[in-house]
């Protein structure tokens, strides 16, 4: 097939022929994922970035799937801050991607990234703002939802939140998921605020 045979010449290091066979391709199977999905990975190997941009763009509006849009968006994102050296259009698809799932971590911490070396910091604000909300809504509904608790400690410390950090830390340590070095983070924590007189109920969901 058309597709096997573009597969082959990736395979054998012929990337430009192989971007030319899935471009053909994806002329008349416009909407066949493997299709763009392997053009975009040829067009990465000529190196065209150009139109590997281009194939993440139209994988992007293949799906009206939120997880689907945000993966390909985080891709997008981290070809125009690696290969483009454009970190400017990296922030803006990755404020795009983060409005698929604003929960996303590896999204959030890319963009906090890019912003703390632009000077922009505070713009990020907002952003955690929102995953803190939408993380105490998932550990309200349920509270032994650890994965959730992870997610909310690292937006709580990005954002300085000291009280939910310090509260996030305590549960982790009672699921048994904190690593050492977070429980050690913890007892320092609970110390300094015991120190100051105050004691966060930190075993309860409701901490917070």
């Amino acid at each position: 097939s058309g597709l096997g045979l573009a597969e082959l010449l990736l395979a054998q290091g012929r990337a430009l022929d192989a971007a030319d066979a899935c471009r053909r391709l994806s002329e008349l199977l416009s909407d066949d994922e493997t299709v763009l999905t392997r053009l975009a990975e040829a067009c990465m190997a000529v190196p065209d970035y150009g139109r590997a941009v281009e194939a993440f763009e139209r994988l992007v509006a293949l799906r009206d799937d939120k997880a689907w849009r945000a993966d390909k968006l985080h891709g997008m994102a981290k070809l125009y801050r690696d290969k483009l050296n454009d970190n400017e259009q990296a922030i803006v698809t990755l404020e795009k991607g983060i409005e698929q799932i604003p929960t996303s971590m590896q999204m959030l911490g890319d963009l906090r990234e890019l912003l703390i070396d632009a000077g922009r910091k505070s713009e990020l604000e907002p952003r955690l703002e929102a995953a803190k909300d939408e993380l105490r809504r998932r550990v309200g509904a349920d509270p032994l939802d650890a994965d959730a608790y992870v997610d909310l400690s690292r937006a709580a410390e990005w954002s300085e939140d000291e009280y939910t950090l310090l509260a996030t830390l305590g549960v982790l340590t009672c699921l048994e998921r904190a690593d050492e070095q977070e429980r050690e983070l913890y007892a320092r924590r609970v110390a300094k605020t015991e120190e100051a007189g105050f004691a966060p109920r930190a075993s309860s969901a409701n901490a917070w």
